[in-house]
């Protein structure tokens, strides 16, 4: 069974099922795949560790990475080592142009701006 991410959502596949798999974050017991690694015959190139539990991540323009899970916002400059934040989080999204994630918590949406 994996969580496969496909920008707005996580649902649940059965890895059998996959067949040149075009997803943009794949999770898998913890673990995210990146970016079109995955083809017919091979097997995952890439993998980063991520939190327990996410339920939603993000790579922004600069490179850093945000995650939820356990209901916190993680944050990871390279998406191998996360700090967990302080922040009660149910769900991060990136902008479209890259400046900015939007966090929804305490069933509002808030607005962060990224650093150039």
């Amino acid at each position: 069974m994996i969580l496969h991410f496909d920008g707005s959502a996580w649902t649940r596949s059965q890895t059998s099922q996959v067949r040149d798999f075009k997803a943009t974050w794949v999770a898998d017991e913890g673990t995210v795949a990146v970016d079109n690694l995955y083809r017919e015959g091979s097997t995952w190139a890439q993998h980063f560790t991520l939190p327990r539990g996410v339920t939603s991540v993000v790579k922004v323009r600069t490179g850093r990475w945000y995650a939820v899970a356990e209901s916190f916002l993680w944050e990871s400059p390279n998406g191998r080592d996360w700090i967990k934040g302080t922040r009660q989080t149910t769900g991060v999204l990136g902008a479209s142009d890259g400046r900015f994630i939007y966090i929804a918590e305490g069933g509002n949406l808030h607005r962060a701006r990224l650093p150039d």
